[in-house]
């Protein structure tokens, strides 16, 4: 069975380790451990955990702002096993983001999520260097 939690602040310690695992393996990542940990005690972000058959098998941290008057919830970083079995969890995090009115989720990242969220409802909004801006827009009817 697939579940996917969004982290309470006071429950962040009791995950960490387990966490922090999955999140060394990203290796175009702008922030150390350190900072993305202190970002979620911070409130800056927001630590979401998917399991499969009691196996940790996703970490995915988002963080919100505003962009051009927009409210975006951005997919900062995402790590798991096996993307093939833990891209279904985002459309939980997606109608979270619906339900809080945020209007857009957005990923910057390689080329090759974009073909892999386009039959998600996501595509190439932008680039910012080598990266690519990834978005779909939300449908708001909360």
């Amino acid at each position: 069975m697939k579940q996917i939690w969004g982290v309470a602040n006071a429950e962040i310690d009791k995950v960490w380790s387990d966490v922090s695992r999955l999140l060394e393996r990203i290796k175009d990542c702008d922030k150390t451990l350190t900072e993305i940990y202190q970002g979620l005690r911070d409130r800056k972000y927001q630590l979401w955990t998917g399991w499969e058959d009691h196996d940790l098998s996703l970490v995915l941290v988002t963080e919100t702002y505003t962009l051009k008057g927009r409210q975006v919830c951005s997919l900062f970083l995402c790590a798991g096993n096996d993307m093939d079995r833990w891209l279904d969890y985002f459309p939980a995090v997606e109608k979270w983001a619906e339900s809080k009115n945020y209007e857009v989720c957005q990923l910057v990242g390689r080329k090759g999520w974009a073909r892999v969220l386009k039959a998600m409802g996501y595509q190439v909004t932008g680039q910012d260097g080598d990266k690519y801006i990834i978005s779909k827009e939300l449908k708001n009817e909360f």
